[in-house]
C-alpha cells in the first residue's frame, strides 16, 4: 500500500499495521513541488522547476 520512505512503513512492513481500501485508492504517480515564492526564484530552482515541466 505505501511506498518506502514513510514513518510507517516499517510498521506495514512488520505486519503490526496493514493496508486497507487497496483497491480503492489510485497510485499516486503526479510529483509536487513546493516553494516559498514566485517573486524571487534562484535561476537553480528555476531551471529545475522548467525541467519538471518538460518531464511532465
Amino acid at each position: 500500500m505505501a511506498d518506502g520512505g514513510y514513518r510507517a512503513q516499517p510498521h506495514i512492513d512488520s505486519g503490526r499495521l496493514v493496508g486497507c481500501l487497496a483497491d480503492w485508492i489510485e497510485p499516486e504517480t503526479a510529483l509536487y513541488l513546493y516553494y516559498p515564492s514566485r517573486k524571487y526564484i534562484s535561476a537553480g530552482l528555476r531551471a529545475v522547476i522548467a525541467a519538471m515541466r518538460v518531464t511532465a
